[in-house]
């Protein structure tokens, strides 16, 4: 099919396409939707710097976040990219799925401009929810630290938004090792956040999760972790897989953790899986896949 052809002409960036790919936008026939057009456009990276304008427009018009996330792909960027995306970031609330998408493609454009880092800062510490929990997880997920992101973290993780103090939390877990020692200060909060929030929620989840990163090798933290996969049996994923020697004493709460998810004695390696791969990282060692192997291995070795 032609919208086929289209995506495979992404993917091979070939240049030469970028004018027949226009064409088909500015065709009132179109055969293809407008959505694998963009996207293909985006895959070619700069060789699709020529679509730029009509991206630009097309995006405002139609209010496509396809057209936004491609030039946020395409780049190097013309001078004026990064002031149209900063504006329809700043949609977000309004349209969270078109203005977030815009915040998204300026996190990878911010090599590009000065102008990014502060803008996107300024975003995050905002009055609107959701364009300030976009903004920290971009600043998060494309490594843009500074002396401001930090503070601005720490003051996120009680804001009255879950959703803010959700991407708060999930910042320091990705961000912590290169934010500083500082960061084991919101150990306490942290903690508050889990015993607070709902039981299936994002951000308690988030907060376990940084929790593994700022509170690596504290007691407290060590102790916390203990009580809850005795009382909850359960952990983060992302947790589990950060834990490792330095957790040595979590192996009992771990062990206690395998043998509830082991299904009416059924060895589900799915259930069990996570407990069975953390027991391996905090003990460097492996005894099998079943409770009472790890409960016989540490009634062994616990004094080593």
């Amino acid at each position: 099919t032609q919208a086929s052809i289209v995506e495979a002409l992404g993917r091979l960036g070939a240049k030469d396409a970028v004018p027949v790919l226009i064409e088909m936008l500015e065709s009132p026939e179109g055969v293809v939707e407008p959505d694998v057009i963009f996207m293909a456009l985006g895959n070619m990276g700069p060789a699709a710097a020529d679509a730029l304008p009509l991206l630009m427009e097309r995006a405002r018009e139609g209010n496509s976040s396809a057209a936004l996330e491609a030039l946020g792909k395409i780049g190097p960027v013309t001078p004026e990219v990064i002031p149209f995306l900063m504006e329809e970031a700043q949609r977000c609330e309004e349209e969270p799925w078109y203005g977030c998408t815009a915040t998204e493609a300026l996190g990878r454009l911010h090599a590009q401009s000065p102008e990014i880092l502060p803008f996107l800062l300024s975003v995050a510490g905002g009055n609107e929810p959701t364009a300030a929990a976009r903004a920290i997880t971009v600043l998060a997920e494309n490594g843009m630290a500074s002396p401001e992101l930090y503070p601005l973290i720490k003051t996120s993780l009680s804001h009255s938004d879950e959703n803010v103090r959700s991407a708060a939390a999930r910042a320091l877990f990705s961000l912590g090792d290169t934010l500083g020692a500082e960061t084991a200060e919101t150990v306490p909060t942290l903690m508050s956040m889990v015993q607070r929030e709902k039981q299936y929620s994002r951000a308690r989840a988030n907060a376990i999760n940084a929790l593994s990163t700022v509170g690596r090798g504290s007691p407290e933290v060590l102790a916390f972790f203990a009580g809850y996969l005795e009382r909850e049996y359960v952990l983060q994923d992302d947790a589990l897989e950060n834990l490792g020697p330095e957790w040595r004493e979590l192996t009992p709460a771990l062990i206690v953790a395998l043998d509830e998810n082991q299904f009416d004695q059924v060895y589900d390696i799915v259930g069990m899986g996570p407990y069975i791969h953390a027991l391996v990282l905090v003990t460097g060692d492996y005894a099998g896949y079943r409770a009472e192997d790890w409960q016989a291995w540490w009634d062994l070795h616990r004094d080593e």
